[in-house]
């Protein structure tokens, strides 16, 4: 991944979400305190975590993505095709869990629309940022939730 916080003016923009932090859908999470986890769970110790495989010539893992918000997920955009930029069709968006020492399905859903970053350069990796937006809304559980983001202003970091 990139430096996320520094691409916050990018993400925020490009999400219509407000830069004073009073968005309830990405900053003002309710399930603790922001990057602290009531309790690390053995199955899921990272709930903003997800997978995206391409299911093409059978089934392939591009990267993982972080969750911030219900609509949207944070991920590298050199993994994408251009097609794929165009029509997500055939990518899935994965949740897993831990059971039993094995990986099993939690939660699995469709991405609407990528969206790269228009200075993305894949020579040079520069500006490797893109959005995923999801076709319909996530639904936050204590194994599913947002990774948080910094509030202020990125020049503060």
């Amino acid at each position: 991944f990139v430096d996320v916080a520094y691409y916050l003016p990018w993400i925020r923009k490009k999400t219509n979400i407000s830069a004073d932090g009073d968005d309830t859908a990405l900053f003002n999470q309710d399930f603790s305190t922001c990057g602290l986890l009531p309790e690390v769970r053995e199955q899921r110790p990272w709930p903003w975590q997800g997978e995206v495989y391409r299911n093409a010539s059978g089934i392939h893992r591009l990267c993982d993505v972080a969750i911030i918000s219900e609509l949207f997920l944070v991920s590298p955009a050199k993994v994408y095709r251009n097609a794929e930029i165009r029509n997500p069709s055939r990518l899935i968006l994965t949740f897993k869990i831990l059971e039993k020492g094995r990986y099993r399905l939690l939660h699995h859903q469709r991405i609407g629309r990528i969206i790269r970053h228009e200075k993305f350069d894949a020579a040079s990796g520069r500006n490797n940022i893109a959005l995923l937006e999801l076709i319909s809304p996530l639904k936050f559980t204590e194994m599913l939730r947002p990774i948080c983001l910094w509030r202020g202003d990125p020049k503060d970091l």
